[in-house]
C-alpha cells in the first residue's frame, strides 16, 4: 500500500512540470513605437507590451517617463525631460511562468542646444558708437542647424532690427557676432534661437551703445571704481573758450565698500554705479551721460561729458566734483540685516559719494589781435587759424620743456576721430593739421601729461 502511493505522487509531480508555461512578452503598440524619436519635453507615443506573467519591470528610461502593469499589459508613457539616446529593457516578473522574458527598445530624445562660448560678459557689453565690439560666439548643437536673432522689445530699448554695423555668421555650429555698431546710443537686447527641429532653448545678448568715446587705457582689473583722466591734471582754459571733456568710469565686479553715515559697521558689494553728476562747474555747463540712465554696471566701462563756455573772469579756479551712487547688496550678520531692513535713510547715506575732483583754471587771455604770444614758462595752446577751415589749419602751442604731446580730436558727441603724438621742443611749436573730416564742429585737445587744453574748431566744405 505505501509503495503504490509513492508511485502516484511521482506521477503527479511529473505532470505538473510538463505543463509549466514559458514566459512571453510582445509589443502590442504600433510598429516602431519601441524605437521612436521625439523632442525633449514632448510626450512619447505610449509603448505597450503583452506580458504572460504577473508583472514586469523596465530599466534605462529617460527621466520623465513612467511604466505601469495592469492585467498582463505593460505600458511605458510620459514626457522625457532630458535629451539623448536611451536603450531600455523590459523584463517580466512573477511566478506564473519561467524563465522571465525580455524585450528591448531604444528611444531618441532630441534637442537643439545653444551655449555661449565667448568669455563671460561678452553677451552684456557696453561700447561706444563706431567702436568694434568684443566678438560674441555661441555653439549650436543637437538638432540645431543655424540661428535666428530676434529683437527683444521693451520700453528702454531702441531699434527693431540687428544693429547696423554688426554681422552674424554661422559656420559648422559656431555663431559669431562681430563688427562695429553705428546705431544711436541706447540699449539693444536680442534673443538668439537655433534653427532646425526641437527648438526649446535660446540665449540673450545685450549691447549698450554709449554716446561718448571711452578711454581704452582705463584699468578694467581694478578692485575699486576707476576714472580717467587723471585727477592730478590741471586743465587751463581761456576765458570765453569752449570746454569739452569726456570722463571714463569703470565699475568693478563685486567690489566691496563701506557705506558712510550708517550707525553700525556694514559691508556692501557693488554691482553697479550711478553717475549722479558734477558739482562745482559753471552754471551754464551741461553734463551728459554716455550710458542709459547714467548707470555703469559691474564689469563695464561707461562715460560722460562735461561741456560749456568758460566764464570771462580770468584766473578763476573751478573744482569739478564727480559724485556717484553705488548700488549693490549689503552683507553682514542677520541682526545687522534686520536693523537695515527698517532703516529708511540708507540710500541717502550711500548716495552722492564724492568720487573724483578735477581742477579747471581760467588762464590768461591772449592779445586781442595780432600774433599769438605765450608765457614761455607755461603750457599754452592757441586757437587754430584759420577757423573755420576746409582741408588744413595751423595750431600753435608752447611747452616749457621738450616733451611729447598728445593731439586728439573729438566730434560734437565726444567720439574720438583723430589721435597722434607730436614731439615738441621747449618754447613755441607750430604744426599743420591736415584733415578730410566731414563738415561739422569738433574739439581738439593737446596734453603734455600734466595739463590738457581743449579748443573748438569748425570744418567746412566736406
Amino acid at each position: 500500500m505505501k509503495k503504490s502511493l509513492l508511485i502516484i505522487s511521482v506521477l503527479v509531480s511529473g505532470l505538473a512540470n510538463s505543463f509549466a508555461q514559458t514566459c512571453q512578452i510582445g509589443l502590442t503598440s504600433s510598429v516602431g513605437t519601441d524605437t521612436q524619436a521625439v523632442c525633449k519635453n514632448t510626450a512619447i507615443t505610449s509603448i505597450t507590451y503583452s506580458v504572460s506573467n504577473t508583472g514586469a519591470s523596465v530599466a534605462g528610461l529617460p527621466s520623465g517617463l513612467t511604466s505601469q502593469y495592469n492585467a498582463n499589459v505593460f505600458t511605458i508613457s510620459g514626457t522625457p525631460s532630458v535629451a539623448g539616446i536611451f536603450n531600455y529593457t523590459v523584463t517580466t516578473t512573477g511566478t506564473a511562468c519561467t524563465p522571465n522574458a525580455i524585450a528591448t527598445g531604444s528611444l531618441t530624445v532630441n534637442e537643439a542646444t545653444i551655449n555661449l562660448t565667448s568669455s563671460g560678459g561678452t553677451d552684456d557689453q557696453a561700447v561706444s558708437k563706431n567702436i568694434a565690439i568684443t566678438n560674441i560666439t555661441y555653439q549650436i548643437g543637437g538638432t540645431g542647424t543655424g540661428d535666428t536673432i530676434t529683437y527683444l522689445s521693451g520700453t528702454t530699448l531702441l531699434g527693431t532690427t540687428f544693429p547696423a554695423g554688426l554681422t552674424a555668421t554661422y559656420n559648422a555650429g559656431l555663431l559669431t557676432i562681430s563688427g562695429t555698431p553705428s546705431v544711436p546710443a541706447g540699449v539693444y537686447t536680442y534673443t538668439v534661437t537655433p534653427k532646425g527641429t526641437c527648438i526649446q532653448n535660446s540665449e540673450m545678448f545685450k549691447l549698450t551703445i554709449l554716446s561718448c568715446t571711452t578711454d581704452p587705457t582705463i584699468s578694467t582689473s581694478a578692485s575699486a571704481p576707476a576714472i580717467l583722466p587723471d585727477t592730478n591734471v590741471v586743465t587751463i582754459e581761456k576765458p570765453d573758450s569752449v570746454f569739452f571733456q569726456t570722463y571714463t568710469i569703470y565699475a568693478p565686479v563685486n567690489a566691496n565698500f563701506t557705506p558712510a553715515g550708517i550707525p553700525i559697521a556694514v559691508q556692501a558689494t557693488i554691482d553697479s554705479l550711478h553717475i549722479d553728476g558734477v558739482t562745482g562747474i559753471p552754471s551754464t555747463f551741461t553734463v551728459t551721460c554716455g550710458t542709459p540712465d547714467c548707470m555703469v554696471y559691474g564689469g563695464q566701462v561707461g562715460c560722460f561729458t562735461v561741456q560749456g563756455i568758460m566764464p570771462a573772469k580770468n584766473d578763476t579756479l573751478y573744482k569739478f566734483h564727480v559724485t556717484i551712487s553705488p548700488y549693490g547688496l549689503i552683507t553682514g550678520p542677520s541682526t545687522i540685516l534686520s536693523f537695515l531692513g527698517s532703516n529708511t535713510t540708507i540710500q541717502g547715506n550711500v548716495s552722492h559719494q564724492a568720487f573724483a575732483t578735477y581742477k579747471v583754471q581760467v588762464g590768461t587771455p591772449p592779445p586781442p589781435t595780432g600774433i599769438q604770444s605765450f608765457d614761455m614758462n607755461q603750457f599754452n595752446v592757441s586757437q587754430n587759424k584759420p577757423n573755420p577751415f576746409d582741408d588744413n589749419t595751423v595750431i600753435n602751442f608752447n611747452c616749457p620743456v621738450s616733451c611729447k604731446v598728445d593731439f586728439t580730436v573729438v566730434d560734437i558727441l565726444g567720439r574720438q576721430v583723430y589721435d597722434t603724438n607730436i614731439s615738441a621742443t621747449a618754447g613755441s611749436n607750430t604744426f599743420t593739421f591736415n584733415t578730410d573730416l566731414a563738415s561739422g564742429t569738433y574739439f581738439f585737445s593737446i596734453s603734455n601729461g600734466n595739463n590738457k587744453i581743449t579748443r573748438k574748431m569748425v570744418v567746412t566744405g566736406h
